[in-house]
């Protein structure tokens, strides 16, 4: 008897750390955890945001789902018809009309313009600190996008690897012909660093397979000019398009499922160009264990309290 209790503790001791080993080996091996790039508080709130000094947004088309951020310095014009907040009829008195967070400094005729053709605008006045932190936080994600170790070339069929895939290219020009298709599963984010130009035309359309829009984020890194452009018919597109350098966003039949993110340049949509619905870039990865995780766990649990067992009867 005295024997037996002699081993007893060591035997607890023993146990306690095979099974916190086996555990350590199961998650670590078969789970994906979040990463730390994210839009912050502010960002992931507002479908577009178009913010600091220099900083434009022109619309003659809709519907733009989801709220609008301006301030700190933007210039917010438009005209034209289908001026939205949510699909369907859109004149002065049917539709949701645009939704507008006015953040410090802002001028041009959105902010009252209605009338005949749309619905008048909702202004609302927030924070001045708050335009300050989206040009902040904006310019860290753009950063820290930047700063990763590319994982793959760009090609028409980008295939992730089921964690942080990063494509750095200079530009991308693509139609109905060469339409990239991104397939993956839920624990991949998609990074794409874009150091000249985007440009979708002809009926380019992306294929996403196991892939959702807001696991993509296209960090487009130029200081001037066109950075992202869509023209000629139905150009869908997925994903946040963010702009810290002051390049300018130029959209024609753009049918967009995702964000626009721009400090310092031009937001300008004509030609039936919209944004269908709303999803920003969520920079965290969901946990999915593998079903060989649970095996292993239950085998090794299995063997622990076997091995627990035979030490106790010594």
């Amino acid at each position: 008897m005295k024997t037996h209790d002699k081993h007893l503790p060591h035997s607890g001791r023993g146990t306690m750390i095979g099974l916190a080993i086996l555990l350590t080996i199961c998650f670590s091996a078969s789970f994906s955890f979040a990463d730390t790039i994210t839009e912050g508080p502010v960002l992931i709130n507002y479908s577009l945001v178009s913010v600091g000094p220099g900083s434009s947004f022109n619309i003659n088309s809709g519907p733009l789902v989801g709220l609008i951020l301006i301030g700190n310095g933007t210039v917010a014009t438009g005209s034209g018809n289908n001026q939205c907040s949510t699909p369907g009829t859109c004149n002065n008195t049917t539709g949701t009309p645009l939704l507008y967070d006015v953040s410090g400094t802002a001028s041009g005729n959105q902010l009252t313009m209605g009338g005949s053709n749309n619905p008048r605008p909702v202004i609302t006045m927030v924070d001045p600190s708050l335009a300050i932190t989206a040009v902040t936080d904006a310019r860290a994600l753009s950063s820290a996008a930047s700063g990763l170790t590319p994982t793959q070339a760009f090609s028409n069929n980008i295939v992730g690897d089921g964690g942080i895939n990063v494509i750095n290219v200079a530009s991308i020009s693509s139609n109905s012909a060469n339409s990239p298709r991104i397939s993956g599963g839920p624990n991949d984010l998609f990074i794409f660093n874009v150091s000249n130009s985007v440009s979708f035309g002809n009926a380019s359309i992306p294929t996403l397979v196991g892939v959702d829009p807001d696991q993509i984020l296209w960090n487009l890194t130029a200081s001037s000019g066109q950075c992202f452009s869509t023209s000629g018919g139905s150009a869908m597109q997925f994903g946040t398009f963010l702009a810290v350098n002051g390049c300018n966003f130029q959209f024609s039949n753009l049918g967009l499922t995702g964000q626009l993110i721009n400090v310092g340049g031009n937001i300008q949509f004509v030609s039936g160009s919209s944004i269908n619905a709303f999803a920003p870039f969520i920079g965290t990865q969901e946990v999915i264990p593998e079903p060989s995780t649970f095996l292993l766990l239950g085998t090794g649990l299995v063997g622990v309290v076997g091995a627990a067992r035979r030490k106790l009867r010594l």
